[in-house]
């Protein structure tokens, strides 16, 4: 019977260590995080433990901001809610949740872009991540997360940088520049070659772009219910690569159609932060990762500096 109940532990014991590192890798019994605020499930965990009032929504291209910056510049603590990949309802599902349970809430920062007002962009997981939140089960047996520790497990131990926006930067000496020429226009300009692999990369969600009427009418519902409750709300939409303007944006005739949606935010009791089409910043060009994305090191520290300024 001992050697019975010896074998079944030593059975156990590999799959008990590996859900121990994932526990800590998500968060969600506080144990050191590989990557903090990696997941949904653990930025939300983690809120849960130390709620703020004022907060940041939004996918990838607001997820990455230097906290202690933003404390610093605003004098006022935040918690970042983005994550990577988040649709705009996906926000709207989170910002409900938010609503519903800390009505200490009274600042809410939103990411908007082109990106994520496309209506074939139809993620919807949030309710996966709500139940990941509360069942340990549902967390332990989600594929995704799995993944994502595996990955970053073999990232950690090859010695490379663990993170998301951390590793989101490139040396100006690598860049390649080739001749780009503009399909819609005939001209060639010299454009750097990954800046032209990433609108090759999104060429066909540009191509079958549509505004999602829906998800928007959504958003400024939610805009008059935080004004009713006295909660200041401020949408930003995050700067662009100007070639991604100039030969995927505009040629589609995605800005033609968002600029009418900006004036009505500007209608709405929101404020509007328009980075990305009306108010654009000149950055240069080695402060964009790639097409959308700022570089970590030399980008998204004069824009955080820029953007939270603004907000204070």
């Amino acid at each position: 019977m001992k050697k019975l109940i010896r074998n079944i532990i030593l059975l156990l014991l590999p799959i008990l260590l590996y859900y121990g590192v994932f526990l800590g890798f998500v968060g969600s019994v506080g144990l050191p995080k590989a990557i903090p605020g990696a997941t949904p499930v653990a930025t939300l965990g983690q809120y849960r433990a130390q709620p703020t009032t004022s907060v940041i929504l939004g996918d990838s291209r607001m997820a990455h901001f230097d906290m202690d910056a933003v404390e610093r510049i605003t004098g006022r603590p935040f918690t970042n809610l983005a994550f990577g990949g988040a649709s705009l309802n996906e926000c709207l599902d989170e910002l409900e949740w938010l609503l519903a349970r800390y009505p200490q809430l009274d600042e809410v920062v939103f990411g908007f872009t082109f990106y994520n007002m496309n209506q074939s962009y139809d993620q919807d997981r949030f309710s996966a991540i709500e139940t990941s939140l509360y069942n340990p089960f549902a967390l332990l047996t989600n594929l995704s997360y799995n993944l994502e520790l595996l990955q970053n497990l073999v990232i950690s131990l090859g010695g490379g940088v663990l993170g998301g926006g951390e590793t989101e930067t490139r040396d100006p000496a690598s860049y390649t520049y080739v001749d780009y020429t503009d399909p819609a226009t005939g001209e060639t300009v010299a454009l750097r070659q990954d800046i032209v692999d990433y609108m090759d990369s999104i060429g066909g969600y540009t191509q079958s772009w549509q505004p999602d009427t829906e998800a928007f009418a959504r958003l400024l519902e939610i805009i008059n219910t935080c004004h009713a409750r006295g909660i200041r709300f401020v949408v930003v939409m995050p700067p662009m690569h100007s070639a991604v303007l100039q030969h995927e944006v505009r040629p589609t005739g995605i800005e033609a159609q968002m600029l009418p949606m900006v004036e009505d935010l500007k209608q709405s009791p929101a404020e509007v932060l328009d980075y990305e089409l009306t108010n654009r910043p000149a950055f240069t060009d080695d402060q964009f990762f790639d097409g959308l994305h700022l570089d970590y090191q030399r980008g998204l520290p004069q824009w955080t500096e820029m953007l939270f300024s603004a907000i204070a």
